[in-house]
């Protein structure tokens, strides 16, 4: 069983999901998925001319029109292969470290988001932390690599001076990268449920 530690998923400050963003391609042409608990931030993104939508449980102050309220475990609006990333935060879908089908569900639904050669990536609270077998557990069955980064303020940020606008990070995260052959969102589902029916032959076994 995971750590207790790795249940809950860091969220990130204003800058440095910004910066996260950036270093994701958001402002260059790059389309990013943000999935939250509020959609914070994703109307600030847009303002900077980012490439960005939003799934999001509720919504917040200042809505922004392209952030979609609603779990990633029910249906989703935005089309396959629609997505070069996707980023995952304080969503409550992923706040617990029980395998549940909900939990399955919602990934097969934002992993159907990706085009091919896309990635997820997950804030986490250390690199090679107890976040990692967690979430190599819950991707299990899933078609991908999962593997581990610190994406960090580099020498052309020093050189331009952007660092002074938004701040010195070393943000660790985990990335799970998809293959280049596209994959239907009906495949998708059947992983998730293959990989549920496992678990629960697994469980049945061991009872």
């Amino acid at each position: 069983m995971p750590d207790q530690s790795a249940v809950t998923c860091p969220d990130l400050t204003k800058k440095q999901f910004l910066f996260l963003a950036r270093k994701l391609g958001c402002f260059s042409k790059r389309s990013l998925l943000d999935v939250s608990h509020a959609g914070d931030w994703v109307a600030d993104a847009t303002r900077r001319h980012g490439s960005i939508e939003g799934i999001a449980e509720q919504a917040n102050d200042s809505p922004a029109e392209n952030v979609t309220i609603g779990s990633p475990a029910g249906s989703i609006s935005q089309a396959a292969h629609s997505m070069h990333r996707l980023l995952v935060r304080d969503i409550s879908v992923f706040q617990s470290e029980e395998m549940t089908p909900e939990t399955t569900i919602a990934l097969a639904n934002l992993l159907s988001c990706l085009k091919p050669r896309g990635r997820m990536v997950i804030p986490v609270s250390e690199v090679d932390g107890p976040e990692h077998e967690l979430w190599k557990q819950r991707l299990s069955g899933f078609p991908g690599r999962l593997t581990s980064r610190t994406y960090k303020t580099n020498l052309f940020d020093y050189a331009s001076l952007t660092f002074v606008l938004r701040g010195i990070h070393a943000i660790p995260v985990l990335e799970f990268a998809i293959d280049r052959k596209p994959i239907s969102r009906i495949d998708w589902h059947r992983f998730a449920r293959e990989a549920v029916m496992a678990r629960m032959e697994n469980s049945n076994a061991a009872a």
